[in-house]
């Protein structure tokens, strides 16, 4: 068995898997047996259905897909502005919509993910920090993306964007500890 279903061994059987220890790498009612190794591929198998076509993957879910985060509790979606939000599939972690700025969104098979730069900067806009942070600093030390990176991505959000300046100051920041 590949993949462990929550409606086809019950709540209570997939709890007690997960606090035995037989099931890892959890995503909403989806979870790996304990002797399967959680693979990009096999992540990308898990996430697949939950990412509608006309959004991008990204924040902390994005950076759980290239392994440099936990099992994240809401799916961050990207996407144009106008597009109209779409309802999780049952089982799926909740989604989070965030749409407009579109930089580091690549055009990629489905599901579309962020570049991991552009993941780690909504990861910090759109998650708490002390869970963010972690996942940011494991990129940057994997040399997934790099503090330039970082600054690029800052500039390129629009000026007056309400989160441009705390963004902006925890780039620094990381940058400072960085460098230390």
């Amino acid at each position: 068995m590949l993949f462990v279903y929550k409606d086809q061994v019950g709540s209570t059987a997939f709890a007690r898997l997960q606090r035995d220890g037989l099931v890892h790498t959890r995503l909403g009612s989806v979870a790996l047996p304990a002797d399967v190794p959680s693979t990009r591929a096999l992540r990308l198998q898990l996430i697949a259905p939950l990412v509608p076509q006309h959004t991008w993957l990204t924040g902390l879910a994005a950076l759980w897909l290239e392994g440099l985060a936990p099992s994240p509790s809401a799916l961050d979606l990207a996407g144009p502005r106008g597009t109209h939000r779409t309802l999780a599939v049952p089982g799926s972690p909740p989604l989070a919509f965030h749409s407009g700025w579109l930089w580091g969104l690549p055009d990629a098979p489905s599901p579309r993910a962020a570049t991991v730069t552009r993941a780690c900067l909504d990861a910090l806009t759109h998650s708490s920090v002390r869970a963010a942070l972690p996942a940011v600093m494991r990129a940057l030390g994997a040399g997934a993306t790099s503090v330039n990176d970082l600054v690029t991505g800052v500039h390129a959000i629009e000026r007056h964007s309400h989160h441009r300046a705390r963004l902006d100051s925890l780039v620094t920041a990381i940058a400072e500890l960085r460098a230390a």
